[in-house]
């Protein structure tokens, strides 16, 4: 959902004005809504050189639920986004 901003409300909208199916459902709820997806597909507002990302609160135990139950986890960033020893 991703309070308290409602990105995740706004980023439902544009998937659906696409034709994305969507199901929206609160950060809590993560861990019983996993179950029935095929994937994780997350954001990031930067990856480290180690493969590891900055992102929202939350991120981390969604990923962490995904792989206990075996579902890929993706992560879909812009490539300015990626940051390396030459950006410090």
């Amino acid at each position: 959902e991703g309070r308290p901003d409602s990105t995740g409300v706004e980023m439902a909208k544009e998937m659906v004005a696409i034709g994305v199916p969507v199901t929206l459902i609160i950060d809590s709820a993560v861990a019983y809504t996993m179950q029935r997806v095929d994937m994780l597909l997350i954001g990031a507002d930067g990856v480290v050189e180690s493969g590891g990302i900055i992102n929202m609160i939350g991120t981390y135990q969604a990923a962490m639920v995904a792989r206990t139950m075996n579902k890929p986890v993706y992560v879909a960033a812009e490539s300015y986004k990626v940051l390396s020893h030459l950006s410090r």
